[in-house]
């Protein structure tokens, strides 16, 4: 009976304490799973939405555009990192249980903020990424071609870190 419940308190106490070891890794794959995706929302942002098409037939200026190119891959590149950082200490030992939720998590996250920045007409003053990205139904492209991508991506990134680190 006593050794049956010091086996369940400490089994207990592993999902809830993590070495300091363990929280530098957290963080290290997190910011690394960031910039990745970073890089990735960037490239598939230049495929979705062409730079000829919305700096040469459009009235946004050189700057204006690059920013708003920028600040949506940064963006989503926190978000990503928040994603993350932020996962649920009791699906981290199930690597592909993992992977799925919190791709699926940054998938939903993203297609909100794409509901926020397009149907609901949210636009950050200086930038023009509701004209650029998520006017009319840009905001579907959005959310198929590279909110997808880039959440599948960073599943599989974290799912394999867990993997990895799982006994």
């Amino acid at each position: 009976m006593c050794s049956e419940l010091r086996r369940r308190q400490s089994r207990w106490a592993v999902l809830q304490v993590s070495s300091p070891l363990s929280r530098i890794m957290k963080v290290r794959n997190s910011i690394v799973v960031g910039v990745i995706s970073l890089a990735a929302c960037t490239g598939l942002e230049f495929v979705a939405y062409p730079w000829s098409v919305y700096y040469r037939n459009f009235h946004f200026g050189f700057g204006i555009t690059l920013q708003s190119y920028l600040l949506l891959s940064g963006f989503v590149g926190l978000i990503s990192a928040l994603v993350g950082y932020f996962r649920p200490a009791s699906i981290s030992r199930h690597a592909a249980l993992y992977g799925c939720a919190t791709g699926l998590t940054l998938f939903s996250l993203l297609c909100f903020a794409s509901a926020i920045f397009g149907p609901l007409g949210f636009d950050p003053p200086g930038v023009r990424l509701r004209g650029i990205f998520f006017s009319e139904w840009k905001f579907v492209n959005f959310d198929l071609y590279v909110a997808l991508p880039v959440s599948v991506l960073n599943g599989l990134l974290l799912g394999w870190w867990a993997r990895r680190r799982s006994p």
